[in-house]
């Protein structure tokens, strides 16, 4: 099992199911098999575009662009120019764009930097609406003009991001259609969605993913888990007027 299915199961037998069944079928749909009847789909909340096609994860996204950022920034030579580096930081939150549409944005950034230094120790540049640079000046030179320093990520909490509604539907019909073959086989169906985004949970997170749904009939239940805790959960459909997080610890 993957780690969503990992966790998926380990909230199946948080809700006291014991005959939780992994793959009944083989490698066709259902992932899990619940008391012969209840047939459960697990997914996580990696992006995907506007067309359903999937992106990489989150983790790696973060680390793609790392190494393709020190990569353009170690580029600029110093040579010729005054003697001093600057350290480059930058900051972003998701939904980000991907690296061929972000580079050309911040290499023309760094060059008219680096062509007209300007006074003072610290600078900000917006390259995009959610990602921006910091560059400080450092207290010695350095081999190249700009010396990679850090990053932060004002990433939101999946729950409270407004894209997520637009993901869940995408993910939802991306479900509907791999099950559609298997649909009879079993009389129950549930989709299981593992928030491997963010882990900060808030009360209008059920609305805002509801909000997103248009396909949620077709679903018995679809239910929303945190990834690290199995019994902090929330039900998307049905609307059952159950608080936001249920928690059965």
């Amino acid at each position: 099992m993957d780690k969503i299915e990992v966790a998926a199961a380990k909230f199946l037998r948080t809700l006291g199911y014991r005959d939780v069944i992994h793959e009944p079928d083989g490698n066709p749909p259902p992932d899990f098999l619940v008391g012969h009847r209840i047939a459960i789909e697990a997914r996580g909340f990696s992006p995907i575009h506007a067309d359903g096609q999937a992106i990489e994860g989150v983790e790696d996204q973060t680390t793609n662009l790392w190494r393709d950022l020190k990569r353009l920034v170690l580029s600029f030579e110093r040579s010729g120019l005054p003697q001093a580096s600057w350290f480059v930081f930058y900051s972003f939150d998701r939904p980000l764009s991907r690296w061929r549409k972000l580079q050309p944005k911040i290499q023309h950034a760094l060059h008219s930097f680096a062509g007209n230094l300007p006074s003072g120790n610290r600078h900000e540049i917006l390259i995009e609406r959610n990602f921006r640079l910091q560059l400080i000046r450092a207290n010695k030179p350095h081999d190249s003009l700009f010396v990679m320093g850090g990053h932060s990520e004002e990433e939101a909490s999946a729950f409270a991001d407004p894209a997520m509604a637009k993901w869940t539907q995408l993910h939802d019909a991306e479900k509907i259609e791999r099950i559609r073959t298997f649909r009879n086989r079993y009389p129950e169906w549930w989709l299981i969605f593992v928030d491997d985004v963010g882990n900060e949970w808030d009360d209008v997170g059920p609305a805002k993913f509801r909000a997103g749904m248009s396909n949620s009939e077709q679903w018995n239940k679809i239910i929303v888990i945190h990834p690290n805790e199995a019994s902090r959960y929330f039900e998307i459909h049905p609307v059952t007027g159950i608080p936001a997080a249920i928690s059965l610890g």
